[in-house]
């Protein structure tokens, strides 16, 4: 005889009875009030979010991983995508923890188009300092604006993605995407 004992209120549980998690085993009533708890739980992720604090924390975190992406290409003269990927991980953990810990749908759009922006930016701050420098070093004189107009964007910027680029955005859109996603349970095996 192999009983088991619910790690909940330590009864004994018959053999083929109990309901057995990754770490735990538990009798019908325990596990399925803790269900009951455990969903209502999850059921307030997605309830009074902060959406203001959400788009601050977001566009933080965007900008700061943008920056990050700008600077390491400064110091090391080489314009590294994946550093890129960067981006959406910091937009998505901006947004959870300044909507205070809330996780939903609305949040993973947000998330997606605040990155998209970030890296957009990134690209542009990237391919600016570039263009600086060639300037610089040809006597060309100029400037280019810290904030890109949308000319530059559909001339410049657009048309010269590659297609390491597009899977870069890929990688940061999917970190966006995933990272405000709800949390939701499993059935056990």
């Amino acid at each position: 005889m192999n009983d088991q004992t619910c790690s909940q209120c330590q009864t004994i549980i018959p053999e083929g009875t109990g309901i057995a998690t990754d770490s735990a085993v538990f009798c019908q009533p325990c596990y399925q009030e803790l269900t009951r708890i455990l969903e209502e739980s999850l059921d307030e992720q997605g309830k009074n979010i902060n959406f203001p604090g959400a788009i601050a924390g977001g566009l933080a975190g965007g900008m700061l991983a943008a920056g990050v992406w700008w600077g390491f290409t400064i110091v090391t003269k080489i314009q590294f995508g994946l550093v890129a990927v960067l981006i959406g991980w910091a937009v998505a953990k901006g947004i959870v923890a300044m909507s205070g810990g809330k996780r939903a749908l609305p949040l993973q759009q947000i998330s997606v188009l605040i990155t998209f922006f970030s890296f957009a930016m990134a690209t542009y701050w990237v391919n600016r300092t570039f263009v600086l420098s060639y300037m610089a070093d040809n006597g060309i004189a100029g400037n280019l604006s810290l904030w890109p107009d949308l000319d530059f964007f559909t001339s410049f910027i657009i048309p010269n993605f590659e297609i390491w680029d597009i899977v870069f955005l890929a990688i940061a859109l999917w970190q966006a995407w995933k990272g405000p996603a709800p949390i939701v349970l499993r059935n056990p095996k």
